[in-house]
Formats: C-alpha cells, sequence, structure tokens
C-alpha cells in the first residue's frame, strides 16, 4: 500500500525527460555562446568572482580527519542544493556557520545551487551565496525542484557527494532517496521506506497507535497492527479507511461528530472537509475524493480549541533518536503556519516529556533516519495530545528548536549522512549534559601540488561518463572559484578522498573540536531545560487585506538590523537593483526571531523588531498586520489563551493592521500627490520654453504672458478607507506646505477657498531623500515616506512602518466600475 502511494505521488511530480533535455541544452549552449563572447551578466560575473577563500588539499584533508574522529564513514565534501528561497539560504548559512566554528574553515563543504531563469531574474540570494550554481529549467516545480530525475542527473553531473532536498518540492518523494541511493550518492534526509511509510496519513497513524503513540479517535482506532515492519498488510490497511458515503456515515457515528474527513494522500488544503452531521457528510465525501482521486479515504475526530505543537527529532543511521525539544505553531492561517515558538508553555513539563518519549519511540519503531518533526494536537480543555504525523523532513521553523537547544540541525543533517552517531556530535553532548567536547590538534598530511590519482570521477575531467547521457542533461556550473582538482582544466569538485599515492610530504598543523566518545542510552536520555523562550515570524508576500492573497514583484528596500535577541534571514536583497519575489517563487521570503528570557520577553522583542522592520516594493506583505492583530492581541501575548482556528476566526471578523491616523494619511498624501503635481507642471514649462512656445492661460501665465507661477496651490482628491477628502495644498517655501480640508466643491479660482468651505488648515515639510521618499514634517513628528503606484488600484503609502492605499477615483464606492 505504501509503494502504491509512493507511486502515484511521483507519477504526479515528474515531467517528461525529453523536456528537461531540450531546456539544459539550450542553457548550456546561450552559456557557452555568452563565455566565448566575452560578455556576462550581472548574475554570472558575480559568480565567478573569487570572492571566496580557494579549498585546499589542506581543508579537504581536515574534513575527512574530523569524520574519522567522530566515527564517520562517509565523507562529505559537496552538496547540491535541490531547493531554492529561504530553505536554500538558511542551510547555506547553516553549514558555512558550522563548519567555521568546529573545522576553522566557513568553506570546507562545497555548496552547489540549483537556479531558474526567474531565481537569476530576480537576484535570488541563494544563489548568490552558493560556490556555484547550476542552470535549470524554469517554470513550475515540476520542471525543476521537484523534478526527480533532473536532481540525480545534475548531482551526477555536478559530482556532488550528497543532496539536500529542503521542505517543499521534491524532499517528501519517496522516489529520490531511492535514485540517489542507486547513483551512491547520499541523500540528506530519510531512506525511502520510512518516507513512503509516514507520507501516507493513514498508514503513518496506523504505525503510530502500533509505537504507542496515543491517537485521536479515528476511523482506525480499533485496527491493530502489531507487525516490527512497516509493511502494512493490505486488508490491516484497508479497515482504517471509509470506501463510500455511507460507511463514512457510519464511522462518523461511531466517532462522533464534528469530524474531519480527509484523503490519506491529501495535503495543502485539498481532499480535508469538516463535517457536523449525516447529510454534511453525503454531501462532503464525494467533494474529498474529487480533489485527491484514487486517493484512500479516513475520518478523525475534530478537536476544538486544540494546540498545534511539535517535537523535533534527530534520528542517526545507528539507531539513536533524540528530542530537540517543542515547538507551538497554533498561529495558522488555513491550516498555515504563521507564527512559531517554542518550547511550548500551554501543556505541563511532564505532557510534553511524554509527547518527546512518544515521538522518539515512533521514530525508532520505522528505522527513521535525519531529521523530523512529530506534530500533535493537544486538547486544551482534557489535557490530552493525540498523534497527526511525523514529517519526514526539515521544517520551515526548524531555527525555533535551534535557539532553544542549541543545535544546528542542518548541519547534524549532515553528520548523519556522513554516518556520525548523534552521541558523538558536539552540539548534542552539551544538550544532553555529556562530557563537554575538546580542542584536539593534528598534523594534517597535505596533498602533492600535482599528479596523483584523484579517485573515481577521471570519466567526468575527460568529458565522458559511465552514465547515460540521455538520463543526463547537461548541467552548467557557474563560478570557477574553487581550487580544481590535480589535473583539472575546470572547477571539477572533489567527489572522493585521494589514494595513499596521491599524499605527499608537505603537512600543516590543525585543529578542531573533538567530541567525548562515551555512548548513552538515548531512549532513557533526557536533554537540559530549554536556553530561554524563541518566537518566530514567517514574512510572506501575501495581502492580509485581499484575503492573503499571493503577490509577486521587486523589493526596493528591506531594511532590517539585528541585534543580539532579535535576527533572521530573507531570500532576497533588498537594495537598489536587488531581488523580489516572481511568480513561481514560495510566499515565504523571510524568516524573523526573537528570544528571551521567557515567553512575555520574547514577544515584546519581536514586536520592536517588526515595527522597525522596515519593506517596501511592489510585494504585499503581512508584517503589520502580524505585529498589529496578532502579537499585539491578549489572546496570543497575555493569555495566551489562542487555538487553531483563532486566527481564521479573526480573519473572517475582519480584524485588520492598524493604518496611520487619517490626519497622517491625509498630510502625507496630499504632500505627495502635490508635489507630482507641481513637478509635472514644472516639466511641461520648461518643455515649452525649450521649444519656444508661447504659453496660453491654462498653463499657468495670463493673456498679457506674465511669468508663470510654478507653485501655484494645488487641489487633491484623495479615497482613503472608502473616504473621499478634497484638499488645496499651497507650497509657501521651498520645503514648507499648507494644507487646506474642503467642504463642498468650490475651487475654480485656484485662490483662497471661501470660508464656509475650509475645515481647517495646518502647516507641514517636507524634505526629498536620495531614494525618492520624503521626510515629513508634521505635527511635531517626522515621517519617512515612501510611495509604489498600483496599477489600476491606487498610489500605495507607506508611512514609517504602516501602509495605506490611496484609491484612484474609479475606486469611487458611488461610481460603477465594470470588469
Amino acid at each position: 500500500m505504501m509503494s502504491a502511494a509512493s507511486q502515484q505521488q511521483q507519477q504526479e511530480t515528474t515531467t517528461t525527460v525529453a523536456a528537461q533535455q531540450a531546456t539544459m541544452a539550450a542553457a548550456a549552449a546561450a552559456y557557452s555562446a555568452h563565455r566565448r563572447s566575452g560578455s556576462a551578466s550581472s548574475n554570472s560575473s558575480a559568480k565567478r568572482a573569487p570572492s571566496s577563500p580557494r579549498r585546499t588539499p589542506h581543508v579537504l584533508n581536515t574534513l575527512e580527519r574530523f569524520i574519522h574522529e567522530h566515527d564517520g564513514d562517509r565523507p562529505i565534501a559537496s552538496v547540491l542544493i535541490a531547493n531554492n528561497g529561504l530553505g536554500a539560504v538558511k542551510f547555506i548559512r547553516s553549514i558555512r556557520a558550522y563548519s567555521h566554528q568546529m573545522l576553522g574553515h566557513d568553506r570546507a563543504i562545497t555548496l552547489i545551487a540549483m537556479a531558474t531563469p526567474e531565481d537569476l531574474g530576480v537576484n535570488a540570494e541563494h544563489v548568490r551565496l552558493a560556490d556555484f550554481f547550476v542552470d535549470v529549467p524554469g517554470g513550475s516545480n515540476v520542471n525543476n525542484y521537484a523534478n526527480v530525475r533532473l536532481i540525480v542527473a545534475t548531482a551526477r553531473r555536478v559530482g556532488a557527494d550528497a543532496v539536500w532536498p529542503g521542505w517543499g518540492h521534491a524532499s517528501e518523494d519517496p522516489s529520490l532517496p531511492t535514485a540517489l541511493d542507486d547513483a551512491d550518492i547520499a541523500f540528506l534526509g530519510p531512506p525511502s521506506g520510512p518516507m513512503a511509510a509516514l507520507g501516507d496519513k493513514v498508514g503513518s497513524s496506523i504505525l503510530a497507535q502500533a509505537a504507542g503513540v496515543p491517537t485521536i479517535p479515528w476511523s482506525g482506532s480499533n485496527v491493530e497492527f502489531h507487525n516490527s515492519t512497516i509493511e502494512i498488510p493490505d486488508d490491516v490497511y484497508r479497515s482504517a479507511c471509509v470506501d463510500d458515503a455511507e460507511s463514512c456515515v457510519r464511522a462518523c457515528k461511531a466517532i462522533g461528530y464534528p469530524v474531519m474527513i480527509k484523503a490519506s494522500w491529501g495535503g495543502g488544503g485539498k481532499g480535508i472537509r469538516r463535517a457536523h452531521g449525516d447529510e454534511e457528510v453525503r454531501t462532503m465525501f464525494p467533494q474529498v475524493a474529487g480533489e485527491v482521486p484514487r486517493s484512500p479515504i479516513f475520518v478523525m475526530k475534530l478537536a476544538p480549541k486544540s494546540r498545534h505543537l511539535e517535537v523535533q527529532l534527530l534520528c542517526d543511521k545507528h539507531g539513536g533518536v533524540c528530542a530537540l525539544h517543542t515547538r507551538d505553531c497554533s498561529v495558522q492561517r488555513r491550516h498555515q503556519k504563521i507564527i512559531e515558538e517554542g518550547p511550548a508553555t500551554i501543556a505541563p513539563d511532564e505532557v510534553l516529556r511524554s509527547m518527546e518519549n512518544a515521538a522518539c519511540a515512533l521514530a525508532r519503531h520505522v528505522g527513521y533516519v535525519g531529521a523530523a518533526t512529530c506534530e500533535y494536537l493537544y486538547a486544551i480543555e482534557t489535557g490530552e495530545f493525540f498523534f497527526l504525523e511525523l514529517n519526514p523532513r526539515l521544517q520551515v521553523e526548524h531555527p525555533v528548536s535551534e535557539s532553544i537547544s542549541g543545535v544546528n540541525i542542518p548541519a547534524s543533517q549532515l553528520l548523519i549522512a556522513m554516518g556520525i552517531p548523534l552521541h558523538r556530535m558536539p552540539e548534542l553532548r552539551r544538550l544532553y549534559g555529556l562530557e563537554p567536547v575538546f580542542e584536539k590538534t593534528f598534523d594534517v598530511v597535505d596533498y602533492e601540488d600535482g599528479g596523483g590519482d584523484d579517485g573515481d570521477d577521471d570519466d567526468d575531467e575527460s568529458g565522458s561518463s559511465n552514465s547515460n547521457e540521455e538520463d543526463a542533461p547537461l548541467a552548467v556550473l557557474r563560478r570557477s572559484n574553487v581550487a580544481p582538482r590535480v589535473g583539472s582544466s575546470g572547477p571539477t569538485l572533489l567527489r572522493s578522498w585521494p589514494s595513499s599515492s596521491s599524499i605527499g610530504s608537505a603537512s600543516a598543523i590543525t585543529s578542531f573540536q573533538v567530541a567525548g566518545t562515551s555512548t548513552t542510552n538515548w531512549v532513557s536520555a533526557a536533554p537540559l531545560p530549554p536556553s530561554g523562550h524563541c518566537v518566530a515570524v514567517r514574512i510572506t508576500s501575501e495581502d492580509p487585506n485581499d484575503g492573503f492573497k499571493p503577490t509577486s514583484g521587486a523589493i526596493a528596500e528591506i531594511s532590517f538590523t539585528p541585534t543580539p535577541s532579535v535576527w533572521g534571514y530573507f531570500s532576497v536583497r533588498g537594495t537598489a537593483g536587488g531581488g523580489g519575489v516572481h511568480t513561481y517563487a514560495d510566499s515565504q521570503f523571510g524568516h524573523v526571531f526573537a528570544r528571551g528570557a521567557n515567553r512575555a520577553e520574547a514577544i515584546s522583542n519581536m514586536r520592536f523588531a517588526l515595527a522597525n522592520l522596515r519593506i517596501r516594493g511592489e510585494v504585499r506583505h503581512i508584517v503589520d498586520y502580524v505585529n498589529d492583530t496578532i502579537l499585539g492581541s491578549d489572546d496570543f501575548s497575555k493569555d495566551n489563551t489562542h487555538h487553531t482556528g483563532w486566527l481564521d476566526n479573526r480573519i473572517a471578523s475582519n480584524v485588520k493592521a492598524l493604518s496611520p491616523s487619517w490626519d497622517v494619511a491625509v498630510v502625507c498624501g496630499a504632500i505627495v500627490k502635490a508635489t507630482q503635481a507641481m513637478l509635472a507642471r514644472r516639466a511641461a514649462f520648461e518643455q515649452a520654453v525649450s521649444r519656444g512656445q508661447t504659453l496660453v492661460a491654462e498653463d499657468g501665465v495670463n493673456s498679457a504672458g506674465e511669468a508663470m507661477d510654478l507653485h501655484r496651490a494645488v487641489d487633491v482628491e484623495l479615497m482613503i478607507e472608502d473616504v473621499k477628502y478634497s484638499l488645496r495644498v499651497a507650497r509657501t517655501a521651498v520645503r514648507n506646505f499648507q494644507i487646506t480640508l474642503l467642504l463642498g466643491d468650490d475651487k475654480s479660482d485656484g485662490g483662497a477657498p471661501k470660508a464656509a468651505s475650509l475645515v481647517m488648515t495646518v502647516p507641514a515639510m517636507s524634505t526629498p531623500l536620495k531614494d525618492g521618499g520624503m521626510l515629513i514634517e508634521y505635527g511635531g513628528t517626522t515621517y519617512g515616506v515612501h510611495w509604489e503606484e498600483e496599477a489600476a488600484v491606487g498610489t500605495r503609502l507607506f508611512v514609517d512602518d504602516r501602509t495605506v492605499l490611496l484609491k484612484n477615483a474609479a475606486e469611487d464606492p458611488t461610481v460603477f466600475r465594470t470588469v
């Protein structure tokens, strides 16, 4: 049953190899012509610049010695990153930090990025950070990051020792670890068997019950399975499912309403419906079946007012399994996480420990290897917890666990793939109170400068390959800032360790941290208490005022200042000529973290960080919404009473982020619009004079040809939050303005308004900024103001950390529009 699910998922995420080959060949041809012509794009030039240290044989030999000293069995010197965006950026930074800390060289591991034309078009940060990048086809992820055959062929072509899948894309496709294993390439994730078993919701729940993990009442609650393997007989599997609407009704009555009807192969909001009675079940069942065709369907009890709690796991190749504390990810919008925090504080410590033990038991039961997350529902009223799923991959929110445990999780994935046991990993030893690491110095033998056997990649260097050329589309390596292998004419990566014949007499002294050797019983071992509290906020390019619709486009500025208690990372560069979020990119382009001695302090630090986070560009974002409506809510911050449906309820109630006060929005909008009109008037005047044209009265002079008044008052109409404001803006000095709010429509003479029309007049000052914005002084306060035009909608005004939309006249609610 597991293999059928895997085959179904693989068929849905694989494109034709012919299309891949054509696109990759075109990229290779274009790149070759590009090199021959001597020209280079900004991206290519940046990648070929020797901006990073060269990897010397001494560094590679140090890495080999480190692996040997920690009981590893597989050297990994290069990793292909089969992901993009935020995941790829985080992995690169994590590996670099660990390499610097443990090996004394941040580039000891060569990191190779995959880059689509869309990634290059927005100056994607992961492409800039990687040592190399490889051109891959663009479009949806089935053409690139979710294409298993392309990933494997690319990894073979560039000589990568391992592949890191990240999250999303192909990270949960069981065919990827199988194909990589066949190619003798390490996979920084679990074997295909546990991945397939855990990726199936029905199968994983049966296995969880067999491992003694509590499950919420569901259609398979009475299923008994005591086999020690992960192969579930078909009759056992089917007994946990519902085959039609009537069997579904019977299962729901036995469980008790309300229920969730779910497709085992569903995900991302597909194949899931809530039902409160028999008739709703009869209506919802065919909808679930239609959204995920051929998927088995099951039913589970709906747990109202529950929290979504998680346990972060690490599992080695030798049966070792340990937990890195808990997380709380209950703030969700349509099952998509917005805020994560850790450790969980809603449940007692003994309950959290039981969650950790149950998660470890399940991972051991299925023979899991790598990083995983076990997810639970915690019933607030009863204090019970129930198994949801065990995600067979790294999660976006893993940095929360890193903060409270002190463990670099992506680096741990790499060490596990190298065969290093958990008890030999220095950071885990610290967490579990084992004897500390110590510094060890070695006299490391270096390589000769020339000649010698360099492993099993001679075919690659000569341009031939033992692999089927039809399965290996040409991969174009960009950037040659890595020392080539001996005898190589290009930037081919070292893929294997040299034989003894290639070792010369040169030597160097090196030192690195070595972990203790004592073992521990991971079943009974308990980690030290969490280090403080951490809160994380996902920064996404969604518009909270438009149903959280995803947006894309250029990002002109990201201004974020980290502090000792606040840090973060972004997948785009917010600078002039920087990047953006393209159509096929994930909407999350940033992740911000704040820590404190306790939960209240961490939340306070996060609120301060978000208030000072500045993002300008064509994309919308959720920063203001999160800071105002979530972190600023007593339900979340003080009372800690929120639940998994809490945010959706607030959205349905039309709770919105705060905007600038109405008077600040009006004054700033009026000055922006008036300045634009005055600049346009001056440009028209200068153009007319340059052509020797005679100005007419409508252009600002009278019939006698008197001088034009370029600073004449400008009438402005603003539509803000469906309220129309009529204003007259006069420039009284170079930087000074006078804004008058009017009543009535008497604005024909362009002079002073009639007394009956005047509501109020306020002074303001404006100072232009080099980035095109303004500093506007009003009411004793200075505001930084920028703006972006949104086609057919209006002008988006950014006032410090707040935004407001100045709608076009066509957006007047009294005017009918046609589409």
